[in-house]
């Protein structure tokens, strides 16, 4: 019982005092060095998080609760040559670029276990995800398993040996992407984490607003064409008007005087409740109001003095009679 009631109260001043459980805040990191995929071991068992080296020196976080974003200078056009890809989009280069997130990989907390695979449950976003690294010669090396360099639903990062990777990755189209993904190897799987990438600012992506001025010709010559057909039907227009103001006057040459002195008078008629000798539309207005209400308290005000007046002299009548 005693118990009960110290739990009630607990209840009643959590409410008086509006305390409520605290969630964890989502951190945006949109510069520095990241493990996304931090893999640990610990007794046999797998933990997939992320590491980060942004906010402070090997800050292990929930994937979560971080957002992982990929800004608009990270654009170029030059992966569009590449004959593996050959599309231009948002690109995290597998060197460091200061004003760049420089995501990667870390297996190296699981050296227990030994080879371990990354493996992408789903992979969801505006466009298409692309991840490989460059050779010593500039040659393109898939990294993931079976050799594709496109990341989508069903990929795996197959590290053999504990390592410390970083690698290029390129984003096709702005928006927003998620990665779900799981760690095993040695018989364990780690938990599920979903990584949240935002790429660009949401805007179309720079190579179709660079498209626009190709169009612009084209419009031009259309509105040149416009131009030039519109001035042509203006000057044969121009050229009739005198024939057929000439034709008028020898229609009707007498017409026009006569009809305007009959039509005027008519034009300028007022209806009658327009004209300045018409009486004001009566009616209730405004003040109408106040004076009736101020008209009913008069009267009820009397009526009242008059009964009252009565209920005197009735009274005084009655001492006089009880005096006689």
């Amino acid at each position: 019982m005693l118990k009960r009631v110290f739990i009630s109260l607990a209840v009643f001043l959590l409410a008086v005092l509006g305390i409520t459980p605290a969630y964890a805040q989502v951190q945006r990191l949109d510069q520095g060095h990241i493990d996304a995929f931090n893999v640990t071991a610990d007794g046999g068992e797998l933990t997939l998080d992320l590491k980060e080296d942004a906010t402070g020196s090997h800050v292990r976080r929930a994937p979560e609760d971080v957002e992982l974003v990929v800004g608009e200078d990270a654009y170029t056009e030059r992966t569009a040559e590449i004959p593996e890809i050959g599309k231009a989009g948002y690109m995290l280069p597998q060197t460091q670029r200061s004003d760049l997130i420089w995501p990667g990989w870390d297996t190296q907390g699981a050296r227990d276990i030994g080879a371990i695979d990354l493996e992408f449950v789903e992979v969801t976003g505006p466009g298409e995800v692309y991840l490989f690294q460059t050779g010593s010669f500039g040659s393109l090396d898939p990294v993931l398993d079976g050799g594709s360099t496109r990341l989508e639903t069903g990929s795996v990062i197959a590290q053999e040996e504990p390592a410390h990777v970083h690698a290029n990755w390129l984003f096709t189209e702005p928006g927003t992407y998620q990665m779900r993904v799981v760690a095993t190897g040695g018989g364990a799987s780690s938990n599920e984490a979903t990584y949240t990438w935002i790429v660009g600012d949401g805007e179309a992506a720079p190579a179709a607003k660079a498209e626009a001025p190709t169009e612009a010709p084209a419009a031009q010559s259309k509105a040149a064409t416009s131009a030039a057909q519109s001035s042509t039907a203006t000057k044969k227009a121009t050229q009739q008007q005198p024939e057929k103001q000439a034709q008028k006057p020898a229609q009707k040459p007498a017409q026009q005087p006569a009809e305007q002195p009959a039509q005027q008078p008519a034009q300028q008629e007022q209806p009658a409740d327009e004209r300045p000798d018409t009486l004001a539309e009566t009616g209730t207005t405004v003040m109408t109001v106040p004076f009736a209400v101020l008209g009913l308290g008069v009267a009820v005000f009397g009526a009242a003095m008059c009964c009252l007046d009565t209920a005197l002299r009735r009274k005084l009548l009655a001492l006089a009679g009880v005096g006689k």
